[in-house]
């Protein structure tokens, strides 16, 4: 079984192939549709350890400025901190807002590490084996997924992937758990777990976890779309399914996610959503028969450009579309082919 990172791109299942001949459907759309409100709102328990992964601490000498730390061009040589564990090639690395940390995921065939590490001396390495059944060839590594916005905690998910067949609609987020490493203690929480990655393959492809820009909410595409605010632990479920991609505004207000009715091979029907960080609310904004709907980019934290994928029997159409959230309306539709 060959395994490999989930990107943009629009994974696929073996069993599947895309027929590029199907008939397109007409599209049309509606805009501001109600939607009763199924979400809820309740209060949990902090989180507990529910594996335990092998986390070691050592104390090293500080060899980097701090100056350079900041620096984006010293990615590359901390990425060499992978060479004493000899791991594959495959590395990437990220360094905490303020420079203080950084972490490096290293491998992706063997040996792979998450190494965690601060000027003070204080270096933690997560080992990707201890995080599912050793009897299985495991390829794949750790992602980083965010940084605590009090610098207390680190969080990270792995990857899997698997190449297949597919159709349009295939939701390939590709990410299994989120893990909560606590900096100075090296403390490991499991916040989602994902024990079923394995046959019956119940976590195939993964899920979808958005940190919002401010690091105070994440949203995950499980059971609907679940927030959860890390300051109270606060969680707030919406009850949809079919949920595609999810996205954050850049002042983490909103969270917009689409949906999709997928055929055996194409798009029937696709809404766009999104849930209000001030008011509570989840409301559709956008709907529309025989197309896609996907983000692509923010125009202002309150204007969002998406856009929309159809088959037309000979090619694939895209329509780009921007939306005001805060004055409630659509600004602009236009095609635009080939895809921007």
């Amino acid at each position: 079984m060959e395994i490999s990172k989930k990107t943009s791109s629009i994974l696929v299942i073996s069993i599947l192939i895309l027929v590029a001949g199907c008939v397109s459907k007409q599209s049309t759309a509606t805009f501001q549709s109600a939607i009763n409100e199924t979400s809820t709102s309740t209060r949990t328990p902090r989180p507990t350890l529910t594996r335990k992964p092998t986390v070691t601490a050592t104390l090293i000498r500080p060899t980097i400025p701090a100056a350079t730390l900041i620096a984006q061009s010293t990615l590359e040589p901390l990425e060499k901190l992978c060479d004493e564990f000899d791991t594959d090639s495959s590395r990437s690395s990220e360094i905490s807002p303020y420079g203080e940390w950084f972490a490096i995921s290293c491998g992706y065939k063997r040996n792979q590490k998450l190494v965690v590490q601060n000027l003070e001396g204080i270096k933690w390495v997560i080992n990707f084996s201890d995080f599912f059944d050793t009897t299985i060839n495991g390829e794949g590594g750790f992602e980083p997924l965010a940084w605590g916005s009090d610098g207390r905690f680190f969080y990270f998910s792995k990857v899997f992937g698997i190449s297949g067949g597919g159709n349009q609609c295939f939701p390939g987020h590709g990410v299994y758990g989120l893990y909560r490493l606590h900096l100075k203690t090296g403390n490991l929480v499991t916040l989602i777990p994902s024990d079923r990655f394995f046959p019956p393959w119940n976590d195939f492809p993964g899920i979808e976890i958005k940190f919002s820009p401010t690091s105070e909410y994440y949203a995950a595409d499980r059971h609907g779309v679940t927030i959860t605010n890390l300051y109270n632990d606060e969680i707030i479920v919406i009850d949809t399914s079919d949920v595609m991609e999810m996205d954050w505004s850049p002042d983490g207000r909103f969270l917009v996610f689409f949906t999709a009715t997928c055929g055996e091979e194409l798009a029937e029907f696709s809404s766009m959503y999104v849930w209000d960080s001030v008011t509570k609310q989840t409301k559709e904004i956008f709907s529309i028969q025989g197309m896609l709907l996907t983000p692509n980019t923010w125009i202002s934290p309150s204007m969002i450009r998406f856009e929309g994928e159809a088959w037309d029997g000979i090619n694939y159409i895209y329509t780009l579309f921007d939306y005001d959230l805060a004055g409630n309306k659509m600004i602009f539709s236009g095609t635009a082919t080939p895809r921007p």
